[in-house]
């Protein structure tokens, strides 16, 4: 019979194996799973078992994460949402294939859907807004924030650099298969093939050039929810304009603060935080936001569901709290 210690331990092995299997998928989630096996010294069956099982549950999601500084999609924006509740699910999928949507969330508070987008140019943002936002059904209000300057994201596997003569020139193929990817990272190039119509060929040198020219990421993006962190939210902070820098520069050690950008309207601050629970995200924001020198006043949006979320929402640290 098996004991209660035994029990625990078999547990704690599973779940060590899971997040190792996961933290694989996040350098490469191209990586084969008879790959992962010789990599994490187990079985191929017990992996392929096990990313099934994750991927089938949500815990993770094997997507590919167009890079923005390399596409030359410098002009960034925060938008919030007024959606008819009985539509939001349908404006959601509507947005999460096109590949200038880097986040779809839903919300409690004065929006119900929340985006970030990026765009080469104002003129493209503009049109986005008022020719495909404008005509989706169900869609009330509009509100848009544009982003100055990003501070902290994507956890270190993009570098920003916006020098025009690196921007490297997709054609409509290219942007296929991207979206396709943002799908399923992890789609055999077969499939791909007899979808878009191309050559098996085709489709691995052009996503391998991808690959290689760091226009996309192929990784493993966890939904913060399943790892145990409930409180996930965009807070949007309003602050003294000489003191945004050295606000954001506090703000950027923290580890539950995954994603920090300046604004241009509205707002000075927007950041992306997880916390295991609501009330320690309510002491987050009054002992560690509200007290911060030139921060006048916090609007916060509690995450409800991930439809389509980039690499703001990487693994998330161990984070010990009192």
């Amino acid at each position: 019979m098996t004991t209660e210690c035994t029990r625990g331990t078999i547990t704690s092995m599973l779940d060590e194996i899971n997040t190792k299997i996961q933290l694989e998928l996040f350098k490469d989630g191209r990586l084969s799973n008879a790959e992962l096996a010789l990599k994490l010294g187990i079985n191929a069956v017990t992996v392929a078992k096990r990313v099934h099982t994750m991927i089938e549950k949500g815990t993770i999601r094997i997507s590919a994460i167009p890079n923005p500084f390399k596409m030359g999609h410098n002009f960034g924006a925060f938008i919030g949402l007024d959606v008819d509740l009985t539509r939001v699910k349908t404006v959601c999928s509507q947005l999460t294939s096109n590949h200038n949507v880097n986040l779809v969330v839903t919300c409690f508070g004065r929006f119900d859907v929340l985006l970030i987008v990026y765009f080469h140019e104002r003129k493209m943002l503009e049109s986005f807004i008022g020719e495909e936002l404008h005509q989706i059904e169900g869609v009330n209000r509009i509100e848009t924030y544009l982003i100055s300057e990003t501070k902290k994201q994507y956890q270190g596997i993009f570098k920003n650099n916006s020098n025009t003569s690196e921007l490297t020139q997709i054609d409509e193929t290219d942007q296929e298969l991207i979206r396709e990817l943002m799908q399923n990272g992890r789609v055999r190039h077969a499939d791909l093939a007899i979808k878009l119509g191309i050559d098996t060929s085709t489709v691995s040198r052009r996503i391998t050039s991808l690959l290689r020219e760091d226009i996309i990421k192929i990784v493993a993006i966890p939904d913060p929810f399943k790892l145990g962190y409930s409180a996930n939210a965009i807070i949007l902070i309003n602050a003294e304009v000489a003191k945004v820098e050295q606000i954001c520069s506090q703000l950027y050690n923290y580890p539950e603060v995954r994603l920090i950008m300046k604004l241009m309207n509205g707002y000075e601050i927007l950041i992306s935080v997880h916390f295991p629970n609501s009330e320690i995200l309510y002491e987050f924001i009054k002992s560690n936001i509200a007290i911060l020198d030139g921060v006048i006043n916090t609007e916060t949006f509690i995450r409800e569901m991930f439809f389509h979320y980039s690499t703001d929402f990487m693994f998330p640290p161990p984070i010990e709290h009192q």
